[in-house]
């Protein structure tokens, strides 16, 4: 309010209101009421809309699991690896827990690529990811009866290491399971092809 003013009723309320300063505990007074009726809670759902909502569920489910394995690039399986590089490039897969009878396989394949060669050595390439354990190829290259060395990944060697022509050593390309993409197999097979060594395959490693 403004200090001067000529409102007579100004005195007035400045009276009620120090009244109510000193009467702090003065009770609400309720000024109105609204009410909304919103109707009966959902208590019950028909069998035809669970049917339809699991139906539709499954079918967004199996869009998205489709679109996520065309989508995915990476080797998830023997069998992709199988036809990306053939059956004859195949070595097989191991896996770090011991398999005898897989692993023997593998070494069998290893021991007859080393005798067309006349080799006695093995060099183990991963494709783009270091091995972490070399346990695995360990056992290979000594079931197969030969000595042997894990290269840094074929992505990081050059044209005079992919081609030196030492004929004494079999190449065999390691693709990780879930980590390392299918074209790179596929490319670092042929390529491998080309530079005049010998390669015995291509193996899966879990």
């Amino acid at each position: 309010v403004q200090a001067k003013t000529n409102d007579a009723s100004i005195a007035a309320k400045l009276v009620a209101i120090d009244a109510l300063v000193e009467r702090l505990d003065t009770p609400f007074a309720q000024v109105s009421t609204y009410e909304e009726a919103i109707g009966s809670t959902l208590k019950t759902v028909r069998r035809p809309t669970y049917t339809f909502g699991v139906i539709a569920g499954l079918l967004i489910a199996f869009l998205i699991l489709l679109q996520l394995t065309y989508s995915d690039s990476r080797v998830r399986s023997l069998r992709q690896l199988a036809r990306l590089v053939g059956d004859e490039a195949l070595l097989g897969v191991v896996s770090r827990k011991a398999n005898p009878v897989s692993e023997r396989r593998v070494a069998l394949s290893l021991h007859r690529a080393l005798g067309l060669a006349s080799s006695a050595s093995l060099r183990f390439l991963p494709l783009r990811h270091e091995l972490t354990d070399t346990t695995t190829v360990s056992r290979l290259a000594e079931m197969s009866g030969a000595s042997h060395d894990v290269s840094r990944p074929f992505s990081e060697l050059g044209v005079p290491e992919l081609t030196t022509t030492d004929r004494n050593t079999v190449d065999v390309i390691v693709v990780q399971r879930h980590r390392d993409l299918r074209k790179d197999a596929s490319e670092a097979l042929a390529a491998l092809r080309r530079s005049g060594r010998p390669v015995a395959g291509v193996l899966l490693v879990d």
